[in-house]
Parts: structure tokens; sequence; C-alpha cells
């Protein structure tokens, strides 16, 4: 899944064995960043480069967690619901969503 990543958001990225909490603009080549398909898994990173969305496409949530996420219109987000993952876009998110983050 690709997606649009801007720099005040924050990862789980693994390097030399470790695990850190780090924002994206710190997520370099080679990096190992955690991502969600039936689980959560660390997937390594091959390319970093910037996006720019104009700002009529961005899209901020924030979360009961407090988590605050800013995000192009076409990003899925990971939602769980009865243990099961599915993708629901920013534009189509209810608050009955649970979405996924590693602070979960």
């Amino acid at each position: 899944m690709a997606c649009s990543i801007f720099t005040t958001t924050y990862h789980n990225v693994k390097r030399n064995k470790e695990t850190n909490y780090v924002p994206n603009k710190e997520i370099n080549i080679n990096d190992y960043v955690e991502g969600y398909t039936t689980r959560p898994a660390f997937k390594k990173v091959l390319d970093v480069f910037e996006v720019k969305i104009s700002k009529e496409r961005q899209r901020k949530i924030v979360l009961d967690n407090g988590i605050t996420l800013v995000c192009s219109d076409n990003h899925a987000l990971i939602c769980k619901e009865d243990g099961r993952l599915f993708d629901v876009f920013p534009d189509e998110l209810l608050s009955t969503h649970k979405v996924v983050t590693s602070k979960d």
C-alpha cells in the first residue's frame, strides 16, 4: 500500500535490533518500519521522498488516545473490529471506528 507520510507523524522503526518511536523525517532507507497486514510486521524502507499535498486534500484526525494524524484524503487508515483489520479513508471515518496505532 502506498501512503503519504508527513513530518508530524511518528512510526516504530527497527534499526540495529532496536525499536524506537521516531518522527518520519528521521526514517532512512534500509530502516524497518512497522506496518500492518493481518498483524503488525516490520517492512524494509526502500526509498524516502517528500510528498506535497495541497491543503484542500489534507485531513487532520485527532484520535481518542491523543494521537493526531495528518494525511491525504486518499490515505487509507487501518481500523480493527472483531479481530479483523480493514481500511477506511479519512472522509469515511466514523467515531465508532477503532483506528490502529502503535500506542493502542
